[in-house]
């Protein structure tokens, strides 16, 4: 069995510690990042205060600007996709804008319905990626303490019935492929 550790919603004021220790590990991660908290990280700790995340082996991906639903009627695709590919391609210092290079995951893990959006996904991400576990870390009632977390996540991994719920979907010339 493999778990790939993915984190959303960032980055977070630690995640530069955070990729550190888990390079230390030897473990790599993928974090999926919102255009906003890119730009309000740099803001807050200095330009390419970032690039170290990229550098130490793990993926950073694109999680929209402001996790938005993708299925809503008044999506901004514009800030939500290119805003948000070009903040990470500045953020990690990308000599090109990441078209299509960046791995993708979906607010809520919900892919959108409507045709347009689905294209325009698939002009901009090499694939959507979702999750197996959920592990819930956002609500400190359900999840008080580190080790609810880890239970949660090792129960479920432990499972024969393991990453049955989790996909990829790639995206390749406009067309989704369930993988």
């Amino acid at each position: 069995k493999v778990v790939y550790l993915t984190f959303d919603d960032g980055p977070c004021d630690d995640v530069r510690e955070h990729a550190q220790v888990l390079h230390d590990l030897g473990v790599n991660a993928t974090y999926f990042w919102l255009g906003w908290a890119v730009e309000a990280f740099e803001k807050k700790h200095g330009l390419g205060s970032l690039q170290n995340v990229s550098a130490l082996g793990h993926t950073v991906a694109a999680h929209t600007w402001g996790h938005p639903s993708l299925q809503s009627s008044k999506l901004n695709r514009s800030l939500e996709l290119d805003e948000t590919t070009a903040e990470i391609a500045r953020a990690i210092d990308s000599k090109s804008n990441l078209d299509g290079d960046l791995l993708f995951r979906p607010p809520y893990g919900n892919e959108p319905w409507d045709g347009e959006t689905k294209r325009d996904l698939a002009e901009h991400y090499k694939a959507s990626m979702h999750w197996s576990i959920d592990t819930i870390d956002w609500d400190t009632g359900s999840t008080p303490t580190t080790d609810v977390l880890l239970s949660r996540i090792l129960g479920r991994a432990r499972s024969p019935r393991f990453g049955a719920e989790g996909h990829i979907i790639l995206m390749h010339e406009g067309k989704n492929q369930a993988d």
